[in-house]
């Protein structure tokens, strides 16, 4: 079993390997420090929409003044919920940092929103949609503050018209609710229409809020997506405008989810009629990749006032934060992709994960005794098919035997191995079925421990972070030497010399077996080799997983080997 084992899981590493190595290289480009600034004609209270068109500029550009707006006094509050804290700011009313209260990154509170640009400033509305946002110039709003969680932005945009931005937080919810207002006084029926589209709904800032680039790796890409009315979750890794049938749409990284969901008073999904597309630009180079609702084209008679609400998810990609009750009708855990089985299994193990460090505060004490509860539920099934694969090598002269005296007659020869196996109470196939259930298990824990953000900055033993490697040394000179790591980690070394142990103990427990068994004995001491080279910069928490449970299948292969420690029957002549 444990040769089956290591042969299909390296096999299907390997092909992981290869596809990731084939889909499209999403390079990460270093971050330049934050100049976006503000002129003063800019926030010239008087401005409106600029009249007649304007030649399109890049919607990333930044503009250079003496004071940074985020620092200065157009930020209008900090509001602090249990999960973080958000700042709004008077520039178009909008949202232009929110750092987490509990992640840290550098020793500081980890900011989702890393950098401003100048007409995408988030949550900004946009009478010109995503594309010509800067058509339409940035003003400063009227900032009213309602209470510590309730904000409200206020701006005439043009004489009579007005638009009212309200946010409205919760004190220990990942989300908050933005309200556009939309009032019209200006004595005539005004129609909103612009390609069809009242307003555009903003986000534009980058999130890259990881500081040391260089550690950066396969997990760390930001992916723009929306949840469609199929039920089901996409990407979006061009500029495919506009993206229809959609439930809501966001971004989201190796930890964090942003999810963007239009509706009702009652706090559903909004009416399909309502919202008619999503935009999204994507600046593959500068890796800038911003989104935006675009609400339904409106016609507001005098007097009258239309209100949308947007309920704004941001949080950790944790499954029970996910599937909150105040949440859930949204399906946000859409976003754990993959094979059914694996992602429940893998939704267990995190529930499991979570469970148990609710008594033990070390992740990865944690991580070690969810290995042995693993193995312990499934000891039933490994012994009796570790027992079974015993039984098949002591059996395998008499097999033999069969074989030989019967090869000229497959039917018969089948038979007599049937009744042989009958007799000695023997499964051939019992082997396979705990090789059906730990693959599944690697693969959900592939999949989980890299974006639990739990285990970010996690000590354990040397290991300094549980969901990186647990490297102790770099090696600059093997930096550009393919297939060569130029790093020096500790734990994979551990985990394959146990391997190697296991390899050894399993190759003597079928010594004096044929030819071609002691063949496939020597290919599979070039397992554990393939493992080292594919988890070597894996997350060190899944690393510790596998070599505990490499430790355990040691101790139950030694258990077993004593137990059938008897002289192999000899072959019947």
């Amino acid at each position: 079993m444990n040769k089956r084992l290591f042969l299909a899981l390296g096999l299907w590493l390997i092909l992981i390997i290869v596809w990731n190595s084939l889909s499209p290289n999403k390079k990460k480009t270093p971050e330049k420090k934050d100049n976006t600034k503000v002129s003063q004609k800019t926030l010239d209270k008087k401005d409106a929409v600029k009249k007649g068109s304007a030649k399109n500029v890049n919607i990333f550009k930044t503009v250079k003044t003496k004071n940074d707006y985020k620092t200065s006094q157009y930020r209008a509050a900090n509001v602090v919920t249990t999960n973080f804290i958000a700042g709004l700011n008077k520039i178009d009313g909008t949202l232009d940092s929110i750092k987490f209260v509990k992640y840290n990154e550098a020793g500081k509170n980890i900011n989702f929103i890393e950098k401003n640009f100048k007409f995408l400033r988030n949550f900004r509305v946009s009478f010109y949609g995503l594309y010509e946002a800067d058509k339409q110039s940035e003003m400063v709003f009227n900032h009213k503050k309602v209470s510590g969680l309730e904000h409200v932005f206020q701006k005439q945009i043009e004489n009579g018209f007005f638009l009212n931005k309200r946010y409205k937080f919760y004190p220990d919810k990942n989300y908050f609710d933005l309200y556009i207002e939309l009032i019209n006084q200006t004595g005539k029926t005004k129609r909103l229409r612009r390609n069809n589209n009242a307003y555009s709904l903003i986000w534009g800032s980058t999130v890259n809020w990881k500081k040391d680039k260089k550690t950066k790796g396969m997990y760390d890409n930001l992916e723009l997506i929306y949840y469609g009315d199929d039920g089901d979750l996409e990407e979006i890794d061009d500029n495919k405008t506009p993206v229809n049938a959609f439930r809501w749409v966001g971004m989201h990284d190796r930890y964090f989810l942003l999810a963007v969901i239009p509706v009702d008073k009652s706090g559903n999904f909004l009416s399909k009629k309502d919202i008619s597309s999503a935009s999204v630009n994507i600046d593959k180079k500068k890796n800038h990749k911003s989104f935006a609702l675009n609400r339904a084209e409106l016609t507001l008679d005098n007097r009258e006032t239309r209100v949308d609400r947007y309920r704004i998810f941001i949080g950790p990609k944790k499954h029970a934060l996910l599937t909150d009750d105040s949440v859930v009708q949204y399906n946000l855990d859409k976003i754990f992709t993959g094979f059914f089985i694996i992602k429940v299994i893998g939704i267990l193990i995190e529930k499991l994960m979570y469970f148990v460090h609710a008594g033990f505060l070390n992740f990865g004490l944690v991580i070690i005794l969810v290995t042995l509860i693993i193995k312990l539920a499934l000891h039933p099934l490994t012994k009796k098919s570790t027992s079974s694969m015993k039984k098949m090598q002591l059996l395998q002269p008499k097999i033999n035997a069969i074989k030989e005296q019967y090869k000229g007659d497959p039917k018969v020869m089948n038979a007599k191995m049937m009744a042989l196996y009958k007799t000695e109470k023997i499964n051939p196939m019992g082997g396979c079925l705990p090789l059906l259930l730990q693959m599944p298990i690697f693969f959900a824990l592939y999949r989980v421990i890299p974006r639990m953000i739990d285990l970010k900055d996690a000590h354990f033993l040397w290991i300094k972070d549980l969901s990186m490697p647990d490297t102790i040394m770099k090696i600059d000179a093997l930096k550009n030497v393919p297939l060569l790591p130029a790093t020096i980690n500790i734990l994979p070394l551990i985990m394959t010399v146990f391997s190697l142990w296991q390899s050894k103990i399993s190759m003597a427990s079928q010594s004096g077996g044929s030819d071609k068994q002691n063949q496939q004995n020597k290919m599979m001491m070039m397992m554990p080799l393939i493992f080292l080279f594919i988890l070597w910069n894996m997350p060190s928490g899944l690393v510790l997983y596998w070599t505990v449970q490499t430790l355990v299948a040691i101790v139950q292969q030694v258990f077993v080997n004593k137990k059938f420690d008897t002289p192999a029957p000899v072959p019947a002549k």
